[in-house]
């Protein structure tokens, strides 16, 4: 395990610790799941970089979809293949499915707003490895990424910190993936 400390009045970015992280020699034969940090600051354009695939976790609000937009924007710009998430799912709403369709994204998943869930994660558990609907849900949701992708850096992101996209998603895709190698690069949460 790799960890690094930013000092106070010293580093104001994660950056220099993502770049270690990720320039380390990886086997190549092993997945490597990145959990990236929410947002489309450098330290996301960091994470971003190698990735073969960006899972984005969106959850259905207005101020979710305006983040959401940006992350995609950034994928986009950087070449990259992007599906979606899509978590505390309350019924339909239309703008990120809208937006999606017009983009020809993939939602691979609606996760069902489950206060259950908020629990699981306050206890440090992952969803899929407790509750086999949620199981159920990602593991169609990996079958899906795992048919069309010989990836070996799969990278979750989303727009806003609160997502689920560490617990709910990351977590998930470790566990299915039997990933070796895993990097938490949210580095800019304590």
């Amino acid at each position: 395990m790799f960890t690094g400390i930013l000092n106070i009045g010293g580093e104001i970015t994660g950056v220099p610790i993502i770049e270690r992280l990720l320039e380390l020699e990886r086997d190549p034969a092993v997945l490597t799941v990145i959990d990236c940090p929410p947002g489309a600051a450098c330290s996301v354009m960091e994470s971003i970089a190698d990735a073969d695939y960006c899972l984005i976790v969106v959850e259905p609000t207005l101020f979710g979809l305006h983040n959401f937009k940006l992350v995609y924007e950034l994928a986009s710009r950087l070449g990259k293949k992007v599906g979606i998430i899509a978590n505390k799912w309350m019924g339909s709403y239309d703008p990120i499915e809208d937006f999606c369709h017009a983009q020809s994204l993939p939602i691979l998943a609606k996760i069902p707003y489950d206060s259950n869930l908020a629990l699981l994660n306050s206890e440090g558990k992952i969803a899929a490895a407790e509750k086999a609907e949620y199981a159920e849900l990602l593991q169609s949701c990996w079958r899906w990424w795992a048919r069309r992708r010989a990836m070996k850096q799969l990278l979750i992101l989303s727009g806003k910190g609160g997502t689920g996209k560490t617990t709910v998603a990351g977590g998930a895709f470790i566990r299915l993936a039997q990933a070796k190698a895993y990097a938490d690069c949210d580095v800019d949460a304590p």
